[in-house]
């Protein structure tokens, strides 16, 4: 198999000489892919919806994607599209959202 492909939300794979084409995972709320380190499966991330997100593997082979990381806790999401795999771990970054706001008053001069 030669690339993958995310685009219309779906992993496909397809052979060097184009004469294969099978699409291994279609998720509409899908992110980005990443292969294992061995090619044997296609690691892919999901939206960025509590409950909705989250990372999944899927054999090159064919069969059903599994769900190994679940983002469910809306305090701890991981809204960034990266995400990295080796043989042993998943990293990802977990946001978190905050802000300060800050408040001046001008005079009409644009003085503080």
């Amino acid at each position: 198999m030669g690339w993958a492909d995310e685009t219309y939300e779906s992993v496909v794979i397809v052979s060097p000489d184009e004469t294969e084409v099978r699409t291994l995972a279609h998720n509409p709320l899908l992110r980005t892919f990443r292969w294992a380190r061995d090619s044997r499966s296609v690691f892919y991330k999901t939206g960025t919806l509590p409950g909705r997100s989250g990372i999944w593997s899927v054999p090159v082979s064919g069969g059903e994607p599994r769900l190994l990381v679940r983002f469910d806790d809306p305090d701890r999401l991981s809204i960034r599209r990266e995400f990295a795999v080796d043989n042993e771990r998943i990293y990802f970054t977990l946001a978190e959202h905050e802000s300060d706001v800050w408040v001046m008053d001008l005079d009409d001069e644009g003085s503080f």
